[in-house]
């Protein structure tokens, strides 16, 4: 079906105002497919294929050690020990 609001242009014409080069239009549509195919494989996008979480070296045999807020005993005793640390290391 064809766009009733179109003049009978010819595309070489409108190609030509746009300063367009249109013998290297499949070079053009080839490298946009392949950066398209890229990009989808990329995000995941690229189908349903079973993907393998790459496994860290470190964090294979540790474990997070989980926060929790010091006392203001532990607080203190925790800044009197990092004080005395820092003394020896400055005599």
């Amino acid at each position: 079906m064809e766009n009733p609001n179109a003049t009978s242009i010819d595309i070489n014409t409108i190609a030509k105002m746009n300063h367009v080069d249109l013998s290297k239009s499949e070079e053009v549509l080839e490298s946009a497919l392949n950066r398209a195919k890229e990009y989808a494989r990329l995000v995941g996008a690229d189908g349903p294929k079973k993907r393998v979480k790459p496994v860290r070296q470190a964090a294979v045999g540790q474990k997070k050690k989980k926060f929790r807020y010091l006392s203001k005993t532990e607080r203190k005793a925790k800044n009197l020990k990092e004080r005395k640390s820092s003394a020896k290391r400055r005599k």
